[in-house]
């Protein structure tokens, strides 16, 4: 639960326009109303974060009960592998499921440090959204520009701000503001009591495999009853894709191993239409979370330790692979003009070459750099 019915309506407790003096008989309905919310906040506050609604209560055992799943299927799948840790955060997840001669190309090929334009759009309004809690009051262009200069502080947008001509500047400053304000429309203030939390690292660890997350926001805490009381967010600029549904369920897997218990909800949220994914997480989601997880670890180490070849699934991630100017799956399917179905040119365990150094340098702990980049938020 996000917060205490009793502590959120007790008379007294502020939020945008004065005190609630009672429970309103509406419910959470009447409840957004006398807090002066606008219509979609009134929306993302009764029908996301549902306050005044009854939390489910997790069955005791399923966070052991998963981490068993995971421990008994992956051991003798990490035993191939040769490094320490193995770090899967949901990029090389999502990499490796839709073409695993992707995750080998981006593990083959230095990175490059220098950051895509969305991505650095992405740094700021986080920074941004952030600053709307800490420090209220202020208007969206003081918030962007503190943003900015406090994202300076990274060493990667330092260099991507000193390099970037003014119009790119621009670009960035309008766009910024322009989702900081989608951001403020719709989505209610965050109260104290709530614990909001900003791209908040959590990890789990499976052995040698380590599975790593950042939502964008993170509410609630967990509790000694059982009760599933957490809220995990991930914000994106565009409409929802196929795949925020599985991110979802996997922030919501890596959730339930680290706290022992697994969150009410966990979602992805468009800024453009205001849509989030089926946000409620059961059992049913969790383990089918975790097969996912054992399919994709299994296939990231047998790729990235060449214990068999690649496959090769062309599609719009073409459009950033490293490789994608060699690659024959690629090559076939935009001669064939990119149709919507990529199957008949994929092409199924094709050879590929790794470095010996790649896998340190491949799977690591989560970055803003992302093969979702074109469409990041």
């Amino acid at each position: 639960m996000l917060v205490d019915n009793a502590q959120l309506l007790r008379p007294g407790f502020e939020r945008t326009g004065g005190p609630i003096e009672q429970h309103p008989p509406g419910g959470a309905s009447s409840a957004s109303q006398n807090l002066k919310l606008t219509p979609a906040q009134r929306r993302v506050f009764a029908d996301l974060f549902a306050i005044g609604a009854p939390r489910p209560v997790a069955q005791a055992s399923l966070a052991d009960d998963l981490r068993a799943l995971l421990k008994d299927r992956l051991t003798p799948v990490l035993a191939g592998w040769t490094e320490n840790s193995l770090w899967v955060g949901k990029s090389q997840l999502a990499t490796v499921m839709r073409c695993e001669g992707q995750l080998a190309a981006d593990a083959s090929q230095p990175r490059s440090k220098s950051l895509p334009l969305p991505t650095a759009i992405g740094i700021v309004v986080h920074r941004a959204i952030q600053l709307t809690h800490t420090h209220p009051g202020r208007s969206c262009d003081e918030y962007v520009k503190a943003a900015i200069q406090g994202s300076r502080s990274e060493q990667a947008f330092e260099a991507f701000w000193l390099e970037a001509p003014d119009h790119i500047q621009s670009d960035v400053i309008v766009a910024a503001a322009s989702r900081l304000i989608s951001y403020l429309d719709s989505i209610p203030p965050l109260q104290s009591s709530w614990s909001p939390r900003f791209e908040e690292p959590i990890s789990a660890r499976i052995g040698s495999l380590v599975l790593a997350a950042k939502p964008d926001l993170v509410l609630g805490r967990p509790r000694p009853d059982g009760r599933q009381t957490m809220l995990l967010c991930d914000m994106k600029s565009t409409d929802l894709r196929d795949y925020h549904l599985e991110e979802a369920h996997f922030y919501a897997l890596i959730g339930t191993l680290r706290y022992g218990c697994p969150p009410f909800r966990s979602c992805v949220l468009s800024l453009t239409t205001m849509e989030w994914t089926a946000p409620d997480i059961d059992a049913s989601m969790l383990y089918a979370a975790a097969e996912r997880v054992i399919e994709g670890t299994t296939r990231i180490v047998e790729v990235l330790t060449e214990s068999r070849g690649a496959s090769l699934v062309p599609g719009r991630h073409c459009s950033w692979c490293p490789s994608k100017s060699t690659c024959p799956s690629h090559e076939a399917w935009d001669q064939a003009g990119s149709p919507s179905d990529p199957t008949m040119y994929a092409i199924g365990a094709a050879p590929v070459t790794i470095t010996a150094e790649a896998p340190r340098q491949m799977v690591s702990a989560p970055s803003s750099r992302t093969e979702e980049n074109p469409y990041s938020f």
